[in-house]
């Protein structure tokens, strides 16, 4: 009897290999992604690119200063990126960030009924959404590729 047999064999060892390395690639540049947000949230605050209305001159007298939202630069200090499982990265201040800064970043970010908005996180996320985007994504074909080249 003659047989024939046919299979994946090295492309389908060649795609597991692949495969498997996807992960560490993605979190790393998931990772990189991160500390670019977190670096551009950094820019809005210290060049003063928040939204929203100027300081009272009452706050700027007592505080001296009409900078937003950088009196402590605590709530800068503790702007972070997370990754969220395998496939997302968060970039804020998070809730479990100390003497609740997530909860005031919140409030500043959406205003209140006492406070006006004075965003910080959209719009930087919107005015570097496309470089990170195609930085990241030039960053995986770049490794895959790479990868691809070495199995």
């Amino acid at each position: 009897m003659l047989r024939v047999k046919f299979g994946a064999g090295k492309a389908e060892r060649k795609l597991l290999a692949i495969a498997a390395a996807i992960e560490p690639i993605n979190k790393e540049a998931l990772e990189n992604a991160g500390e670019k947000i977190v670096k551009a949230i950094h820019h809005t605050l210290d060049a003063q690119l928040v939204e929203g209305p100027a300081l009272s001159e009452t706050t700027v007298r007592i505080k001296g200063h009409s900078m937003k939202l950088l009196d402590t630069h605590q709530l800068r200090n503790n702007v972070e990126a997370r990754l969220d499982g395998t496939k997302a990265v968060v970039v804020g201040v998070h809730s479990d960030a100390p003497e609740q800064r997530g909860l005031i970043a919140a409030i500043h970010e959406h205003g209140s009924d006492t406070l006006p908005r004075r965003a910080f996180i959209e719009p930087t996320w919107n005015r570097v959404k496309r470089q990170v985007l195609r930085e990241y994504d030039m960053e995986i074909k770049a490794k895959v590729i790479l990868l691809d080249i070495i199995t």
